[in-house]
């Protein structure tokens, strides 16, 4: 008759100790895996965050910039009536933005809700030279993205998504002030957005 076989007590408790350790080593693990990858998830949200943040300022300062010499820009216009390179000797339009690609003005004219041909137009073909762009591309963009008046009549100053055909992110800027007859100026900037485009990938 076999004996039958019997593992020692101790030996039990030391497997279920092991057990033990085992299942506390896992947790341990696991938790540390979680809250490391909690960590680096609030890092990277608020890193992302500052980012924006730091951008939504620069971006602001910029634009209010950028409203105020448009403004000022509507009183060489009248001045010079319109003349080009009169324009250019009292002030450097690339100076006011250095992604400032055009700049158009249209004057109102009562019954008309868009633009229609263009009272002033300044290109900044070095901007858009590396492209193989030229003045054609704002003309598109114009077709494209119709400047309504009635809504910059109730805004005043108007963002709009300027891109075309999935090319160049454009950003056009367009604010309507008085002339010096009374009527009401539309004036619109051209403006690429490539800068912000790459940092924005650049912390993808």
């Amino acid at each position: 008759m076999m004996k039958s076989f019997s593992v020692p007590i101790r030996y039990k408790f030391l497997a279920a100790i092991a057990f033990l350790l085992l299942i506390a080593i896992i947790s341990n693990l696991y938790l540390a895996t979680d809250l490391f990858n909690q960590d680096k998830k609030s890092y990277i949200f608020e890193s992302q965050e500052s980012l924006v943040s730091t951008l939504e300022s620069q971006t602001k300062s910029e634009y209010i910039s950028l409203i105020q010499a448009m403004k000022m820009f509507n009183a060489f216009i009248d001045k010079e009536k319109s003349n080009i390179e009169n324009i250019k000797k009292e002030i450097d339009l690339a100076s006011l933005n250095e992604q400032l690609f055009a700049i158009k003005t249209f004057v109102y004219e009562p019954g008309n809700s868009t633009q229609n041909k263009a009272e002033f137009s300044w290109i900044n073909a070095e901007l858009l030279n590396p492209y193989d762009l030229d003045e054609s591309f704002v003309g598109e963009i114009n077709k494209q993205h119709p400047v309504s008046f009635d809504l910059i009549n109730e805004r005043k100053v108007l963002f709009r998504n300027g891109t075309i055909n999935n090319t160049l992110p454009i950003l056009t800027l367009s604010v309507m002030v008085p002339t010096s007859t009374g009527k009401q100026r539309v004036i619109t900037s051209y403006i690429l957005q490539t800068e912000r485009t790459n940092l924005f990938k650049a912390s993808s």
